[in-house]
């Protein structure tokens, strides 16, 4: 999805009505689908995020205002309001720490111990909360955890070259095929977990950012994320340095994985050939082979 169309004068003039004690802007590093900027109102530390609809942001407060009480470092949503460009707003309260893909290289794999308490936190979240959550407006209108994962065998390949539709198919069977044996269990999947979505700061996770895409299903989804990512950034495959160095027991579901992998790999090699992304589209095509290969 392209970023929105950005009008700097119409967000000054949005903060300046909406914070009249703040300070000037700075950018900080971009979502893939929204644009964000830092800034203080007074003594407060804030982030403003512009994107194209507002679904996304009211995930974040719905999510925010879910763990306030929990041990997940989540922002505070202060306020969301559409600009004059018919983009939206959302304002939130800044956590500290740098995110997983501004660390240097190798720099995640220290950081692997305070992720994994956070993926089980996520896993391990109160019932009632779930519950809550599950019940909730954004929530109750999603898909199942097995029609989610199987949304991946009826994307229109269309726009997809010749030569990529044999294989295409092969990884949207497998898919298939898996979807009946998926597990039952339940938490928060965040859905897109690590690199730009992850902050730390002194040997823990200060933060868990951009929850568009959360959802109640299996949490070993988001582990799945990471091992898909690895050869992309060094980020990701720090992680996964850790978890097969030090907690291999995290990926002994081997099946699922791959299955949420290729369902991972198939999605974004959609959304690449959409967008004319060659690089994405090629490397993508890559990654799903290899973990074709394991099933």
């Amino acid at each position: 999805m392209a970023k929105p169309e950005f009008s700097a004068a119409a967000l000054d003039r949005f903060l300046e009505s909406a914070f009249p004690f703040r300070g000037p802007s700075r950018q900080l590093t971009e979502g893939e689908e929204s644009r964000a900027f830092a800034f203080e109102n007074g003594e407060e530390a804030l982030v403003v995020r512009v994107n194209a609809t507002a679904e996304g942001f009211e995930m974040d407060r719905l999510i925010g205002t879910a763990l306030s009480d929990s041990a997940i470092p989540v922002p505070d949503v202060v306020l969301i309001a559409p600009l004059e460009t018919g983009s939206f707003a959302c304002v939130s309260r800044r956590l500290p720490g740098d995110t997983l893909q501004a660390l240097p290289k190798g720099g995640a794999f220290a950081f692997g111990s305070a992720i994994a308490q956070t993926l089980d936190q996520l896993a391990g979240l109160d019932r009632t909360i779930l519950s809550r959550l599950a019940a909730s407006p954004l929530m109750a209108t999603q898909a199942s955890w097995p029609d989610f994962v199987a949304t991946v065998t009826r994307l229109d390949w269309r726009q997809a070259s010749t030569g990529a539709h044999n294989s295409i198919d092969r990884w949207t069977d497998l898919v298939a095929g898996c979807v009946a044996s998926l597990p039952q269990c339940q938490g928060l999947v965040h859905g897109d977990f690590g690199s730009n979505n992850v902050l730390v700061q002194h040997g823990l996770v200060s933060g868990v950012l951009d929850w568009s895409e959360a959802r109640i299903g299996d949490p070993l989804y988001d582990v799945a994320n990471i091992l898909f990512w690895r050869s992309w950034l060094d980020c990701m495959e720090q992680q996964c340095r850790y978890f097969e160095q030090l907690e291999p027991w995290r990926l002994a579901e081997r099946e699922i994985l791959t299955c949420y992998q290729l369902r991972i790999g198939l999605e974004t090699l959609h959304e690449a050939f959409t967008n004319g992304d060659t690089r994405l589209t090629d490397w993508a095509m890559q990654r799903c082979s290899a973990i074709a290969e394991a099933l």
